[in-house]
């Protein structure tokens, strides 16, 4: 999948919303639920609020998931 202002015809917005929906899309092809929330904004962005994430590159879709 492809995100960005190039995917998106530029802009701000449209490179964000095709960011969302690129991840949308690969939740429906891997099975699992999308979730969105807006962001308290309390504590500042680093990795480790990602959590446990699939290694796609060492993992078939048609896998467990979970």
């Amino acid at each position: 999948s492809m995100a960005g202002q190039w995917a998106g015809m530029g802009g701000l917005i449209r490179a964000a919303s095709t960011g969302r929906f690129a991840t949308q899309y690969l939740c429906r092809e891997l099975g699992l639920e999308f979730r969105a929330w807006e962001s308290p904004g309390s504590d500042p962005w680093h990795p480790g609020k990602l959590g446990e994430l699939p290694r796609l590159d060492r993992w078939s879709a048609r896998e467990d998931t979970r």
